[in-house]
């Protein structure tokens, strides 16, 4: 089942963004996305090889392509075997992320075109190239994928070649990739085209696509497809795999959540513990202060109590001592007074 989610024309040519398996699609040829081998893969790759029969699209990539190919590049167009809704499918390889990665890109979908344009197909579909286990930004990539397809529409070499170019994103649910073809299409579109991203690849794999003359056409040749039961079959298979894929996703995006909450959870505990371990440090702090300014006080308070108690001690002592002298200076004039009265007797 295909979803048709927008649409736009441009320079003579429909382009559609489309969700849906791009094996149903109804396309002159669809662009696999390949690895450096060449070779059957995960994802799109393990998808279209099933779909057209994998043994026998393995034999002819073999046979095609024994060393297998370089990134930035693609390669084909190859026969389509059981996928009856295409006639061709070329294999592009696009780069991991990486700081050459923006030009390969580029390239790997404008090689795609030429090699369309080169079996004499008029329209094209693309997956999200690298996106995927390739690892490579998806805004970067629309944004590289959109302005390939304007750059080869714009070329003087291919105009009037296409009549359609599709991109295709698969999930039963809205892929977050295709957000950023609806968000970017129509800006990239206006921008001046660069027309070096096309020279660079006129000799796409040793071929040049001549800029004077039409390319030749090359005819896949046409092999037994199987019966309709077998192709239901493999579609129902297919179906079958991607829910179950998405299923998985969704548990493993679930499981992701739950990992993330406990990882959440787990840190704001051992902050707590860390906060709460803070405080206590700083209320020790604050208590062992306090307890020494008390102590300090109370020492201060003792000296000052001896002080006082040492004034006034010394003020008793010498009011006893003036006390003493006192009396002892009566007892004198007493003393005097009576051997005055007595001499005064005689």
């Amino acid at each position: 089942m295909v979803e048709m989610i927008d649409t736009i024309t441009f320079n003579g040519c429909t382009i559609d963004i489309v969700r849906g398996d791009l094996t149903d699609l109804n396309i002159d040829v669809i662009v696999n996305a390949s690895n450096k081998s060449l070779r059957n893969g995960r994802g799109v790759n393990g998808d279209i090889h099933e779909a057209a029969g994998a043994a026998q699209l393995l034999n002819e990539e073999v046979r095609r392509f024994p060393n297998g190919g370089r990134t930035g590049h693609a390669y084909g167009p190859l026969q389509s075997y059981n996928i009856n809704t295409t006639k061709g499918i070329i294999n592009a390889i696009g780069p991991h992320n990486g700081s050459a990665g923006k030009t390969k890109l580029r390239g790997a979908y404008v090689c795609s075109m030429l090699r369309a344009e080169e079996g004499g197909f008029t329209s094209i579909a693309f997956p999200t190239i690298s996106t995927g286990i390739f690892g490579y930004p998806p805004e970067e990539a629309a944004i590289e994928a959109i302005s390939a397809v304007r750059d080869v529409l714009m070329a003087p070499s291919m105009q009037g070649k296409f009549t359609r170019v599709v991109f295709v994103f698969w999930g039963y649910k809205p892929p977050q990739d295709m957000y950023h073809y609806i968000n970017n299409i129509k800006r990239i579109l206006s921008d001046e085209p660069d027309s070096t991203g096309i020279d660079k690849h006129l000799n796409c794999h040793g071929k040049t696509v001549s800029k004077n003359r039409a390319a030749p056409r090359v005819v896949p040749r046409v092999v037994p497809r199987g019966t309709q039961a077998d192709a239901d079959q493999r579609k129902k298979a297919r179906a079958d795999r991607r829910k179950k894929q998405a299923e998985d996703d969704e548990k493993q995006a679930e499981d992701n959540k739950k990992k993330a909450r406990a990882n959440r959870r787990k840190k704001q505990a051992e902050d707590d513990e860390k906060q709460a371990r803070a405080n206590r440090r700083k209320k020790q702090a604050e208590d062992d202060e306090k307890a020494e300014d008390d102590k300090k006080k109370a020492r201060a308070d003792r000296r000052k109590k001896k002080a006082e108690d040492d004034k006034k001690k010394a003020e008793d002592d010498k009011k006893a001592e003036d006390d003493k002298k006192k009396a002892e200076e009566k007892d004198k004039a007493e003393k005097k007074a009576t051997q005055s009265g007595n001499q005064d007797c005689s």
